[in-house]
């Protein structure tokens, strides 16, 4: 009888090109994702090598994150932008660039587009590359020297990674979301680390009720934030849901016939039952509780109902001294209540709420209300597709009538000015950041919006909505 295999086990069988035997083994990449911040230099690489482009094909880039940040508009950025788009052109790359309706963020255009599909094998240079394992792929963050080697052999050495299920049973309370379950995973690995346990050598698979439950944005955004742990990659086993979100897109097999064979071939991309694990871990879903960082990682959190933790509380000197740093960075008070956080700004988008999904809840919250006069608020929409898709909606209308700033699509940032110093941001993304004396925390798109009204931290499950 054949010994019962993880979805890790197969798609690495499926991409071996080199012999477990080797040294360091050599596995097949199927597509590599490209932007601004991480393709020019390994192009250049490249040149200076001698080397060329083995399957321009397989390759796909994106301006992610430079569009509309005025902090951003200076002469070396639009350098960046400028070499990828001419790299691409040159080298017959796809490339969405500005004013292309398909460009974004790469991890809210790479799903969109049907890049992403179950099975495949994803390298990135830009960070949270285990977005794409929400679809059933293992997606590997890389560097430049191993960007230019993908661009050049379509493959990658690596040795083989360790699997950990995170198994997620039960259901989330109403309130709670992907993004207040992601930020309590992202603390287990946290407490893990503190026992010496650390995750670099694993990929997490996720399993269980509370996973099947929850709708693409909601997978999408769970598997964005476990770069967090420390985690090589982050997955999750396709099922019908992931077959209707990829029928269709663009870069998906075309219907009928080639679409059902390929249904067929990513549904043997499972773990089989009985299979191994490295190690396990368990999560009671209906505990999660909506969510603040009070740090600018979002593995340093608090139930909303919850205070900011004493640091004199920890046992360990070196993370009791990092907890002080933190929180006089911040400006909180140990024992404060997350409730009575003030926030001076507001950011929906990039890819861990920037998707449809994400901007429908938020305008859920802010329909009929008016952001609060202490609060900048801006919202951008993950991807030209998702701008377009809102507005047709209305609601840019939404957020528009209720003082939001309606923004370009991207990896865009809050301005400088928007905030003062040391101002306390209401953040969706994951990898957000304004400038040194911006203090931002991590949140929910529901969260954030209801900050951006009420001016200051606020529990959702009690919100009034109109």
């Amino acid at each position: 009888m054949p010994t019962p295999k993880t979805i890790l086990d197969k798609i690495w069988d499926a991409h071996l090109v080199q012999s477990s035997d080797c040294a360091i083994p050599l596995v097949y990449i199927d597509y590599q994702l490209l932007t601004e911040t991480a393709g020019p230099q390994a192009f250049e690489r490249l040149r200076s090598a001698g080397l060329d482009i083995w399957r321009p094909d397989r390759t796909i880039a994106t301006v992610d994150r430079n569009v509309s940040a005025k902090a951003a508009k200076t002469p070396e950025v639009e350098k960046l932008i400028q070499s990828l788009v001419d790299n691409c052109r040159e080298k017959c790359i796809g490339c969405f660039g500005i004013g292309n309706v398909n460009q974004g963020t790469v991890y809210v255009v790479a799903p969109e587009q049907g890049i992403v599909q179950p099975g495949m094998t994803i390298a990135s240079g830009v960070g949270h590359a285990s977005t794409c394992g929400a679809l059933g792929a293992l997606a590997l963050e890389i560097n430049t020297k191993e960007s230019e080697c993908v661009l050049a052999a379509q493959s990658l050495p690596m040795v083989k990674p360790k699997l950990m299920e995170v198994r997620v049973d039960g259901a989330l309370p109403p309130g709670s979301s992907a993004k207040d379950l992601a930020m309590a995973v992202v603390s287990k690995a946290f407490e893990l680390s503190q026992e010496d346990e650390f995750l670099d050598e694993y990929v997490i698979e996720y399993t269980g009720e509370a996973i099947r439950s929850l709708n693409m944005t909601g997978r999408l955004t769970l598997c964005n934030l476990t770069s967090y742990t420390g985690a090589l990659a982050a997955i999750i086993a396709p099922d019908e849901l992931t077959f209707k979100y990829l029928k269709g897109r663009p870069h998906c097999p075309l219907l009928g016939r080639e679409f059902d064979a390929a249904v067929t071939k990513w549904k043997s991309f499972r773990s089989d039952d009985g299979c191994a694990y490295d190690k396990t871990i368990q999560i009671d879903a209906s505990e999660i509780k909506p969510t603040a960082s009070w740090e600018i990682v979002p593995g340093c959190n608090a139930a909303i109902d919850g205070v900011v933790p004493d640091p004199n509380s920890i046992p360990d000197e070196y993370e009791r001294r990092t907890a002080q740093d933190s929180l006089e960075f911040m400006g909180f008070k140990p024992g404060q209540a997350i409730t009575d956080i003030a926030v001076d700004c507001v950011f929906i988008g990039s890819d861990a709420g920037g998707r449809l999904g994400d901007l429908r809840a938020a305008a859920k919250v802010v329909k009929g209300y008016k952001c609060s006069p202490n609060v900048t608020a801006v919202v951008s929409p993950g991807s030209g597709i998702v701008k377009m898709k809102a507005e047709a909606a209305g609601l840019d209308k939404i957020f528009l009538d209720a003082g939001f700033r309606w923004g370009e699509p991207g990896s865009v940032n809050i301005e400088p000015e928007d905030a003062p110093a040391n101002g306390v941001c209401a953040s969706t993304a994951s990898d957000f950041q304004t400038g040194s004396s911006i203090r931002t925390c991590h949140v929910s798109p529901a969260m954030a919006a209801v900050a951006a009204i009420t001016g200051k931290f606020t529990d959702i499950r009690n919100w009034e909505y109109r």
